[in-house]
C-alpha cells in the first residue's frame, strides 16, 4: 500500500491519489506500448505540425528524449525547453503552453 510510504501528515486528497495510481499504472505496463513504439513510428508524424513544451528538469520524460523525437520527427515539429520547469503543473509550463495554444487558436 502506497499510503504506508507517506508521512502520516502529509494529507493526499482524492485526486492526487487517482493521478498517482494512473500514473504507476503507465510505468508498471510500459505504456501500454511495445518498446520503441513512437520512435519505429515516427514517419507518421512527419507531416503533422507540432510543438513539444518539455521541463528543463522533466526526470521522468528528459530533454534529451524530447530532442530526438523532435529530430526525429523533422522541420514540422518544434522543441521549447522550459528552463527551471519540471512539469505542466508549474507557472511557467502552463504560460508557455497557454501562449502556444493562442498561437493556433489566432493563426
Amino acid at each position: 500500500d502506497m499510503r504506508a510510504l507517506l508521512d502520516d501528515s502529509v494529507e493526499i486528497d482524492d485526486r492526487i491519489r487517482a493521478v498517482a495510481l494512473i500514473e504507476a499504472s503507465y510505468f508498471i505496463n510500459n505504456c501500454y506500448m511495445p518498446d520503441n513504439y513512437i520512435f519505429n513510428n515516427v514517419s507518421k508524424l512527419a507531416n503533422i505540425p507540432s510543438i513539444f513544451v518539455q521541463g528543463r528538469h522533466d526526470h521522468v520524460c528528459p530533454p534529451e528524449t524530447a530532442w530526438k523525437l523532435a529530430n526525429a520527427i523533422g522541420p514540422k515539429c518544434r522543441l521549447h525547453i522550459v528552463p527551471g520547469a519540471h512539469s505542466r503543473g508549474e507557472n511557467t509550463m502552463r504560460e508557455v503552453i497557454r501562449a502556444y495554444v493562442w498561437s493556433f487558436l489566432i493563426n
